[in-house]
């Protein structure tokens, strides 16, 4: 009895008492309020795609996915190379015609590189490079108008993020989710197959495009309005470092996450990709609906801090992952005792091997559900370098478990098992250089702030 009231007296003083445990972790009324928006938005979208899922999981057969989870693997790859990483430059940048400067920018480059993008696609098809051999010859047209439309959102979003038209924002994802899912059911409902999963991702994408297009072009073209080409190139060459640094760092980082995909299906098939692919999608639920709005707000409130008061920085650190540990804490523990039942329960009797991957697969996104968010750090400090070593070693690492997987012919679960305990361990390796970082930063400046008159 006086160990657990030991345990809440700690938890007492880490969190604190509602509201201002949320507050003392960093969350104030402004950060909860477009935190709160931003999620709403992404939880209507997300709430479709969860509600229909079921449906979804009994038009289609695992290798159907399995399909769509190579199609968007490489989409996801490409699309970080798509704006060169000029789009994360748009909220910071330093007035609204710069900020429009790049948008404009993040556009216009994705042209060209989806051209690429697609005869690589196709040239991968054709060969049958890791998998790729299992997917139609039409999807490589497919590719140019999802990466186009993805890249178009991804500026936008930002844009808007910087105009904080968080209303908008919640509002796109809902239509893109919406209408991926709608498309799914109803073009499989005809017997399409993977030709209508392709499809209907396509159609999310543009859906979630549009309004934002409608909403952000007035203002981009009043700021545009006197910018020519010699602008446009001085505005890229200001913000150089971000092709130079976080482009590397976010291409390791995302093949890291997307190879495994194309991996699984090349050494284990269509079926095992799929289930793989299902399991991915369910775990990134709740990454969607809180860990990529807590990313934005995070950010936000990380620089603010570092402005205003560099020494709690760490402490935002600590207390932001601690709440996120207790909000992810027990979906992960219940998919870890329950995944292969409720997989079966929920999707279908085919779906029993996605749920036992589910299982194993559990700590390795509890731990990217905490780490993502803070992850902004590195931006906020100026150290994308040490991530950039960091992914490249995430990414080695990856490639390595599927190599010893190959030669010593493991069991699908053996390798999935494998590599869910090399992720978590690589996070948790990189919220400590997170600390590391934010604390060397703080004693790094001190003694400028200190000598302020």
């Amino acid at each position: 009895m006086a160990h657990l009231s030991r345990l809440q007296a700690r938890a007492s003083e880490f969190i604190g008492t509602f509201p201002d445990g949320f507050a003392r972790a960093g969350f104030n009324w402004g950060f909860l309020r477009n935190f709160t928006i931003l999620s709403g938005g992404t939880a209507v979208g997300q709430g479709f795609s969860i509600a229909l899922a079921p449906l979804v999981t009994r038009l289609y057969l695992p290798d159907n996915l399995g399909q769509l989870s190579l199609f968007t693997a490489f989409l996801n790859v490409a699309i970080v190379t798509a704006s060169l990483r000029y789009e994360f430059a748009i909220v910071s940048a330093r007035d609204d015609r710069e900020a429009a400067q790049l948008t404009l920018c993040s556009f216009l480059l994705c042209l060209p590189v989806s051209v690429i993008a697609a005869l690589t696609f196709y040239g991968m098809v054709r060969n049958g490079i890791l998998g790729y051999g299992n997917m139609p010859i039409y999807a490589a047209v497919l590719i140019m108008p999802a990466l186009v439309s993805t890249a178009g959102f991804s500026a936008l979003r930002y844009w808007l993020l910087r105009k904080e038209r968080f209303d908008l924002l919640s509002r796109a994802p809902v239509l893109q989710n919406a209408g991926r899912a709608l498309s799914q059911i109803g073009l499989g409902w005809q017997g399409a197959n993977t030709a209508g999963l392709l499809a209907a991702e396509i159609i999310g994408r543009c859906l979630g495009t549009s309004p934002m297009l409608r909403a952000g072009w007035p203002a981009l073209k009043r700021e545009l309005a006197a910018s020519n080409f010699r602008h446009l190139k001085d505005t890229l060459k200001r913000n150089r470092h971000f092709p130079m640094y976080s482009l590397p760092s976010s291409l390791l980082d995302t093949l890291a996450a997307s190879m495994s995909f194309p991996l699984v299906v090349y050494l284990y098939g269509l079926s095992a990709g799929g289930s793989y692919a299902l399991v991915s999608q369910v775990l990134a639920v709740p990454a969607v609906l809180i860990t990529a709005n807590v990313a934005d707000t995070f950010h936000s409130k990380a620089a603010l801090t570092l402005q205003q008061s560099p020494q709690a920085l760490p402490g935002l650190v600590k207390r932001v992952a601690g709440v996120l540990l207790v909000i992810g804490f027990f979906p992960a523990a219940t998919l870890i005792a329950f995944g292969p039942r409720l997989f079966s329960w929920v999707f279908g009797s085919k779906w029993l091997q996605a749920g036992t991957m589910a299982a194993w697969v559990a700590p390795w996104f509890l731990a990217q559900f905490i780490v993502n968010p803070l992850s902004r750090v590195v931006l906020v400090v100026g150290r994308q370098k040490l991530k950039f070593v960091y992914d490249i070693i995430t990414f080695g690492g990856t490639i390595a478990v599927f190599v010893i997987a190959h030669y010593r012919q493991w069991p699908v679960m053996t390798a999935i098992g494998a590599l869910a305990g090399l992720k978590t361990v690589a996070y948790g390796v990189f919220f400590l250089l997170l600390l590391n970082i934010s604390s060397t930063h703080v004693q790094q400046t001190r003694p400028a702030i200190e000598e302020l008159p």
